[in-house]
């Protein structure tokens, strides 16, 4: 009986300790079935992370990508708006130029006129009128010559005739009156041409002497009149006429503003409102809103 006492108390040991490590062995399964969960846990935790991670840097890329195109297209506008204003002002400087160009070339054919005196013109024509009257005794020899022949043949077909009528005889004296009548009229038209040549040689003497008082007046005058077309009227306050540089012409070429206005119009832009300055990309338009064309950075 003692022995299947100790047998029986041995056996629950057995099965005490065999519980016990069941229990041990479960706890450790249940353990490392959490630790397994956490695991799983924090991977996908990292993983989702590093989804976040993933589209913050796409996001910030795809930012930066759209930063970079605006910036970029924002050069090209300004490269494009500061090509047209250089050739704007290429266009306006050439224009300029033939302007003054064509200015001088007529300044210059005034100069050579008023320089042209009236001694001159007509010993110009001097030479055209001897021409005119050589051309005309040349025409009237010629038809002398004409009318002698036809009188010689009217004399020699009524020779035979016993007496010659009045008008025959008139016709043979005609051609060589005719002749020293037109010598008579050449010498009277060429007298006043020889004194006309002969008057400036004698009054040579007396030009030469003359003072240069009146071709600088005239050159004074020219220049005051060069000024008064140069001067311009500004379009804005209407003020009196002021130099091209106390003032700026607006893109089209149209208008003039001065310095002033100019100053005033750029004040009141800075405190227009935001809309506005989207509109026209921050550049001055011109205030008469005849041209959607801005004034230049370089030329305000």
């Amino acid at each position: 009986a003692d022995e299947r006492l100790a047998v029986e108390q041995q056996q629950q040991e057995v099965a005490a300790e065999q519980r016990r490590l069941q229990q041990e062995a479960a706890a450790e399964q249940r353990r490392a079935q959490q630790q397994a969960a956490d695991e799983r846990l924090a991977v996908e935790q990292q993983q989702q992370e590093v989804a976040a991670e993933q589209r913050r840097l796409q996001q910030e890329a795809a930012a930066e990508q759209r930063r970079l195109q605006q910036e970029t297209a924002a050069e090209q506008r300004r490269l494009q708006q500061q090509a047209a204003d250089e050739q704007q002002r290429r266009l306006a400087a050439a224009a300029e130029e033939e302007r003054r160009r064509v200015k001088l070339a007529r300044e210059a054919t005034v100069q050579r006129r008023q320089q042209e005196t009236p001694e001159r013109r007509l010993q110009q024509q001097v030479p055209n009128e001897q021409r005119r009257l050589a051309a005309v005794a040349e025409e009237e020899r010629r038809r002398v010559q004409l009318a002698r022949q036809a009188a010689e043949q009217r004399r020699l077909q009524e020779q035979h005739r016993p007496q010659p009528e009045a008008a025959d005889v008139a016709a043979q004296h005609a051609p060589a009156d005719g002749l020293n009548r037109l010598q008579q009229e050449l010498a009277a038209e060429q007298r006043p041409l020889q004194q006309a040549v002969e008057r400036p040689r004698l009054r040579r003497k007396t030009a030469a002497e003359q003072p240069r008082a009146q071709q600088q007046n005239v050159q004074g005058r020219q220049n005051q009149l060069q000024q008064t077309q140069d001067m311009k009227k500004c379009d804005c306050c209407l003020d009196d006429i002021m130099k091209p540089s106390e003032g700026l012409m607006c893109p089209t070429m149209a208008h003039f503003f001065c310095n002033v206005c100019l100053l005033d119009l750029l004040r009141a832009f800075k405190t227009v409102g935001y809309a506005v300055q989207k509109k026209v990309k921050g550049r001055i338009l011109c205030p008469m809103k005849e041209s959607e064309a801005p004034f230049g950075d370089a030329a305000l």
